[in-house]
């Protein structure tokens, strides 16, 4: 016999789960990257302020 309906309801719940937590995890990693060149570009340019750098980390942490 097959597996049973408890068995494989069970199953496809961890799977997308998983799915879920791959992209929370890839939203993540993205927003630290935004973040790490906003960092760099504050660090290398003198015209982009601290506050336009904070202002621009709100955003990604915000939104994406």
């Amino acid at each position: 016999m097959g597996m049973t309906i408890d068995k494989y309801l069970k199953e496809t719940n961890t799977v997308l789960i998983t799915q879920d937590s791959f992209v929370e995890m890839k939203n993540i990693m993205r927003k630290y990257q935004k973040i790490e060149q906003i960092y760099q570009k504050w660090n290398e340019v003198n015209d982009f302020s601290y506050n336009q750098a904070m202002r621009k980390i709100g955003e990604v942490l915000k939104d994406g």
